[in-house]
């Protein structure tokens, strides 16, 4: 799927995404502030709580490492399920060359960078090199 995306995104544009990619009615929309470069909305119906997640215009500058970042997670997301992790998985992504936008089921936890604080850094250091490991195969 490719849809065109405003440069601007808000919630009211996140309900008709997920009422056209995921043929559902949101009971609600909420953004997410917590992402430092991605917009991340919640969106709750009668079947559950999925989570959106938008990359920013691709005509905005940005750091290097940030390309292509959304199409790294959502097949990072694959192959987690493959090797039966349990993660959030995508239940419709923009198959576009720039994706965009994916959707992805919401799981509760916590974010990584919310343990860095509590680990070891011998643990940091093996999830780390398992992750590098993880996007060789």
């Amino acid at each position: 799927m490719s849809i065109m995306l405003p440069r601007e995104f808000d919630a009211k544009l996140a309900a008709s995404l997920a009422n056209e990619c995921l043929h559902i009615t949101p009971d609600s929309v909420k953004a997410c502030n917590k992402g430092m470069y991605n917009s991340v909305f919640y969106i709750d119906s009668d079947i559950g709580r999925a989570v959106l997640k938008v990359a920013p215009d691709p005509n905005i500058s940005c750091m290097t490492s940030e390309i292509n970042m959304l199409a790294a997670e959502v097949d990072a997301l694959r192959r987690a399920k493959w090797l039966g992790i349990p993660m959030p998985e995508p239940l419709a992504v923009d198959e576009s060359i720039n994706l965009r936008f994916f959707f992805m089921t919401y799981i509760e936890g916590e974010r990584l960078c919310g343990l860095t604080e509590r680990l070891d850094k011998w643990m940091l250091e093996a999830f780390r090199d398992e992750l590098l490991w993880l996007g060789t195969k």
